[in-house]
């Protein structure tokens, strides 16, 4: 990530919309795979403290977008072929 300003976390701060905003970086792929996403960084970027960054990421492990690995940190995940077209296959609309 390059280097970002330092802002205020805001009562303010929107987690759906820092949701959306990640997971759209992360399916563009202006966020890799393997990319560690640092809370610190990601907290000072959108203005929301470190606790509402941790709730998001968390949100994105469980719909496997994030890896989150103890003592290391959340990483953009890096599926497998199969379990890309799993989680494609999930997330398609019913007809």
């Amino acid at each position: 990530m390059a280097p970002v300003r330092r802002a205020r976390a805001t009562a303010g701060a929107d987690p759906d919309a820092i949701y959306r905003r990640i997971l759209a970086a992360i399916i563009e792929h202006r966020l890799a795979p393997g990319r560690k996403l640092v809370e610190e960084r990601l907290a000072a970027v959108f203005g929301a403290s470190r606790a509402m960054i941790r709730q998001v990421l968390t949100r994105l492990s469980h719909e496997m977008v994030v890896t989150l690995v103890p003592n290391r940190g959340a990483f953009v995940a890096e599926p497998t072929v199969e379990e890309a077209r799993e989680v494609f296959e999930a997330r398609r609309p019913a007809h």
